[in-house]
């Protein structure tokens, strides 16, 4: 059976996030249909079963963490297991993009620094140049008396 539901219903249905709703249409995870103008989620019983894995699953797993999985399937909580990593799944990249940005604006801060300090010092240069110059030469400019214009 299928529904359609609002961008926000399907993220209060599924617990997650309206961004990561948004994520999953993108992906393909989620199918997305316009009803009179409207973008709607159309929901099925696969969505909602929570059968569904995690977004950002590893592709190998080590043995360790099969076992997890394996005892993880038999407790009950499926649904809020595979929610819970999702969600752990969207954090850690979101954490990583940000530090990805941390470092470039880290060296965008040091390449201005360093242009700033040239700047400073040519500016500094000019103004040491120009206190050591002699001054211009004054022109004396003598008027004439009126009567010479004639």
């Amino acid at each position: 059976m299928s529904r359609q539901l609002s961008f926000k219903e399907a993220a209060n249905e599924l617990g997650v996030s309206l961004r990561t709703i948004y994520r999953r249409v993108k992906s393909g995870e989620l199918q997305e249909t316009t009803v009179d103008g409207t973008r709607v989620i159309v929901m099925t019983d696969d969505n909602t079963s929570g059968t569904e894995g995690p977004v950002n699953t590893p592709t190998t797993a080590t043995a360790s963490e099969q076992c997890h999985e394996v005892h993880d399937t038999t407790t009950g909580s499926d649904t809020e297991m595979s929610l819970l990593r999702t969600k752990i799944a969207e954090l850690q990249a979101d954490r990583d993009r940000w530090h990805a940005e941390s470092d470039s604006w880290r060296h965008m801060s040091e390449v201005l620094s360093q242009r700033l300090s040239e700047v400073t010092g040519t500016l500094y240069r000019l103004n040491e140049q120009k206190a050591l110059a002699p001054p211009p030469p004054v022109e004396v400019n003598q008027r004439r008396p009126w009567w010479m214009f004639w």
